[in-house]
C-alpha cells in the first residue's frame, strides 16, 4: 500500500481536472489514501483528505502537511499533473529509501534499461515531480526541508538524503 500526497492550485476548471486525473490514475493503479493540499478552499476533489495550503506558499511545507495525514509505510509525493501508469506501484519491491519512477517522455530518461540507477542527480535520478519514499525515510530526515519556497525543493531533498546516508534510485521499470 502507498499513500499519495499531491499539491494543487485549482484556480481554473482545467487545473482542477488535472488533480482529479492524477488521483484517479493513482486509485486505478494502487491502493492507499490520496491527500491533496489545495490552494483554493472551494474546490471539490476526489481525494480522501483535502487540506488548505498555508500561506505564504512553500512546496515542501505542503508536502510535510500532507504527510501528517498518511498512514502507509510508503508515501508517493507527486505533482498534480502526474499520471500513474499500470504497474508503477511495483516500485516498492526495490526497497530503496527513496525512489522515482521513469518518465518515458523526459529527455533524461531515454534508453535506461531495466536496472535501478542510484544517485542524487536532479531531474535524472530524483524527479521532483514524483518521489516515492519510505515513511521512515521522511521521519529520519525530519520531513522535507522548508528553507526554499519552491525552486530547488528537490535539490534540498537530495542533500537531506545524502546527509543522512540514505539511498535514492531511479526505477526505469516504473512509469
Amino acid at each position: 500500500m502507498i499513500d499519495l500526497v499531491t499539491i494543487s492550485s485549482a484556480k481554473t476548471p482545467e487545473f482542477a481536472n488535472l488533480t482529479r486525473k492524477c488521483v484517479e490514475s493513482f486509485r486505478a493503479t494502487c491502493e492507499g489514501k490520496a491527500i491533496v493540499v489545495e490552494e483554493f478552499a472551494d474546490v471539490s476533489s476526489n481525494a480522501d483528505v483535502v487540506l488548505l495550503q498555508t500561506k505564504p506558499f512553500c512546496y515542501n511545507k505542503c508536502l510535510n502537511d500532507g504527510f501528517k495525514y498518511t498512514e502507509a509505510d510508503w508515501i508517493c509525493f507527486a505533482n498534480n499533473d502526474v499520471e500513474f501508469l499500470p504497474g508503477w506501484a511495483d516500485i516498492i519491491k526495490f526497497d530503496y529509501d527513496s525512489m522515482s519512477p521513469q518518465n518515458v517522455g523526459w529527455m533524461y530518461h531515454k534508453d535506461l534499461g531495466v536496472d535501478p540507477i542510484e544517485g542524487f542527480g536532479i531531474g535524472v535520478h530524483i524527479t521532483g515531480w514524483c518521489i516515492i519514499a519510505k515513511r521512515e525515510t521522511i521521519e529520519k530526515i525530519g520531513g522535507f526541508d522548508v528553507d526554499v519556497d519552491f525552486w530547488c525543493s528537490d535539490n534540498i531533498y537530495a542533500e537531506q538524503l545524502d546527509f543522512h546516508g540514505l539511498k535514492h534510485a531511479l526505477i526505469p521499470t516504473s512509469h
